[in-house]
């Protein structure tokens, strides 16, 4: 799913994007304002109610994001919103979910310009200098850098095992690499969750990895790379003790 501005051609490809069928339990900051002033509450208010009007969704195809095989839509449901993030200039930054669909919309109050998106916001370079916050607990977010100075970037073939939560699931993962390590974001459709995690690469093709996800559900555990580009198996356990285990696919060509 994508999404983008109405009126504007930029949009945002999602990392990994299922057509989520749950909902998982988590803040919902529009309902329950955990950590926000008043004015902030009702900039996030503003930010929801201008994105049902001005954002559109649509799905495309995994192996050729240039290809839309569904129309535009409009938000139809709910805008849920798990963080909000502020910035110099009046922005504020809203991590969301709409039309089942996870991103970041971009809002400055003053003069009510929106983004749908990040590849919409990062279009424009004045944005570059800006930095965001988290409201909450007041981290501060990495910035959208160029594609020239951002870490690799890949989308593979995913699949795990969440003993007594999830049978054997498919989808895809995206994996953000640096030199010897990195960070990977996936979803699962199932319970509408969104998990992020990092990994390191240690020595003879073996290493850790790390991950949570905003339902609350933590696992750790080791890996096995199969070579360059070939992908990797893992295994670990969650908090709770239970059986966690994945296979990544190969680069594709």
């Amino acid at each position: 799913m994508i999404f983008k501005t109405a009126r504007k051609p930029s949009v945002l490809l999602f990392f990994a994007t299922f057509l989520a069928t749950g909902c998982a339990t988590r803040v919902n900051l529009l309902e329950n304002p955990v950590g926000l002033n008043d004015y902030q509450h009702e900039t996030l208010q503003l930010m929801a109610a201008a994105a049902k009007e001005r954002c559109i969704t649509y799905e495309y195809e995994y192996s050729n994001p240039e290809r839309k095989i569904s129309g535009n839509k409009r938000i139809y449901g709910d805008v849920i919103v798990n963080s909000l993030h502020e910035g110099r200039d009046g922005w504020y930054k809203a991590e969301v979910v709409m039309n089942r669909s996870w991103g970041n919309i971009y809002y400055q109050r003053n003069t009510r310009k929106l983004y749908c998106g990040d590849e919409h916001w990062s279009k424009n370079k004045d944005h570059e200098s800006i930095v965001f916050y988290n409201t909450n607990d007041k981290s501060i977010d990495k910035p959208l850098t160029s594609k020239s100075n951002s870490p690799k970037s890949e989308l593979r073939s995913f699949a795990i095992n969440w003993e007594g939560s999830l049978d054997l699931i498919a989808g895809k993962i995206e994996l953000l690499q640096k030199e010897n390590g990195g960070e990977f974001v996936f979803y699962i459709k199932e319970t509408a969750d969104k998990c992020t995690g990092f990994y390191s690469l240690e020595r003879n093709l073996k290493g850790k990895w790390s991950v949570s996800c905003l339902s609350g559900k933590t696992a750790r555990g080791d890996f096995m790379a199969k070579g360059a580009d070939k992908g990797s198996s893992g295994h670990g356990k969650d908090s709770d003790g239970r059986k966690v285990s994945f296979t990544i696919g190969p680069l594709a060509d």
